[in-house]
């Protein structure tokens, strides 16, 4: 596990994402819920950007896909309930989980959720 980030590590990572996603959106391009997810996992110091790299590529070589990659990281439970913390309740009823089992559904309804929040705050 990577180390935990302090607040001026965190600030240019997370500034670094940030500048990296407004490229991608000129473009016109969002971040998947998998990017999201694994730039939170970097924020939270679960493993660093280049761990991660490693970890995808093995694992793609292995199971000739990403499908499964972030729910088969040990650190998956704890960045759900970090992330959890974060939403407001009034988001909460805007989340539809289809099954306790299924973390991608829960990944993405996160990931809508904290959008529509983020853009709300926006306008």
């Amino acid at each position: 596990m990577a180390k935990s980030l302090d607040g001026t590590e965190r600030q240019r990572v997370l500034d670094a994402i940030q500048q990296s996603e407004a490229i991608h959106r000129i473009e016109g391009l969002e971040p998947t819920p998998m990017r999201r997810l694994i730039c939170r996992a970097v924020l939270d110091g679960f493993a660093t950007s280049a761990e991660l790299a490693q970890q995808m590529t093995e694992y793609a070589g292995e199971h000739k896909t990403l499908d499964g990659f972030i729910d088969s990281r040990c650190w998956w439970p704890e960045l759900v309930s970090n992330l959890a913390r974060e939403i407001p309740p009034s988001v909460w009823g805007r989340l539809l989980l289809l099954s306790e089992r299924d973390n991608v559904a829960l990944a993405e309804a996160l990931n809508r959720a904290l959008a529509a929040d983020e853009r709300t705050l926006r306008d």
